[in-house]
């Protein structure tokens, strides 16, 4: 494109615009559009004879816009929100797809519904109160400690009951070697064993991880999960740099978020601790790395 072109505009979208109607006139296009790393159409040129019909533009932006390569970053969704909401502490995606941030207004935390296209505040974050009755329903019976001690000493005696009665069966079956032999009996007889012998591992499994979790509660076993990977992560020397040039978020789809802990601005040896599908691991704020 040699030639200076004679209209010009500072306004960004304007200039964008002019930009690629004079780039479709002088190399002969049919259409040509301008989009973000997101997938977002910025602008969008035809040549004149195709200037009422905008499926020429269209057609060329949803190559951008539904972006098969991969979805929007989590590094453009950190800025985006750190932009809108002030005092971001962690964002979290839930299973659904709802982003949340939790941030701190004064001295009140409260936790807000995102929209990840502007990366604002659209409510408040409430979780359902019928899931966390059924949660406290499960883990404490509706109670405190009492309760959790209550649901530990029910996996407890469950897991004892399936033990023992898999010993009673292999008995009546006349040994561990016929425990998967044709059930003896009468009709109930035949099918609780038979019954019980389809469950038994999911028994066995529910009951023994759940009396394991009850005592890591307590502090009597230690809480499972390995080495914490933040444990040692130490930043480099240098300011942060913004969300959206870090490679590590950038690298990283919104969709395989599970939730992004920002470095405190206060603390220099603070990192941004990050949880997505692929596993968990601390990013530089300094590198992005």
């Amino acid at each position: 494109m040699h030639d200076r072109r004679t209209t010009r505009s500072t306004i960004p979208a304007e200039a964008a615009r002019l930009f690629l109607h004079a780039a479709v006139d002088r190399h002969a296009l049919v259409a040509l559009t301008l989009a973000n790393e997101d997938g977002l159409l910025v602008a969008g040129a035809v040549r004149a004879e195709h200037e009422l019909d905008l499926s020429w533009v269209a057609a060329v932006g949803c190559v951008c816009a539904i972006r098969g390569r991969r979805g929007p970053s989590l590094g453009s969704l950190v800025e985006r929100v750190t932009a809108r909401v002030p005092g971001v502490e962690t964002i979290v995606r839930e299973p659904s797809g709802r982003i949340v941030a939790y941030h701190s207004v004064g001295a009140e935390q409260r936790a807000s519904i995102i929209d990840p296209a502007s990366g604002d505040a659209v409510g408040d974050y409430q979780p359902s109160a019928v899931q966390r009755w059924v949660k406290n329903l499960h883990r404490k019976l509706l109670l405190d400690d009492a309760g959790r001690v209550a649901t530990g000493l029910t996996a407890a005696s469950m897991l004892v009951i399936v033990i023992s009665g898999v010993m009673l069966l292999a008995r009546r079956m006349g040994g561990w070697t016929r425990l998967l032999a044709q059930v003896r009996g009468n009709n109930l007889q035949r099918l609780h064993n038979e019954t019980a012998r389809v469950v038994l591992i999911g028994l066995v499994l529910s009951a023994a991880t759940g009396l394991s979790m009850s005592l890591a509660t307590f502090g009597v076993l230690p809480e499972g999960g390995g080495a914490d990977p933040f444990l040692d992560a130490r930043p480099g020397a240098g300011p942060p740099i913004q969300p959206s040039a870090m490679p590590a978020l950038r690298a990283l789809e919104v969709a395989r978020l599970r939730q992004v802990k920002l470095a405190t601005p206060d603390d220099p040896n603070d990192v941004i601790e990050l949880e997505s599908a692929d596993g968990a691991g601390a990013v530089d704020p300094a590198t992005g790395t």
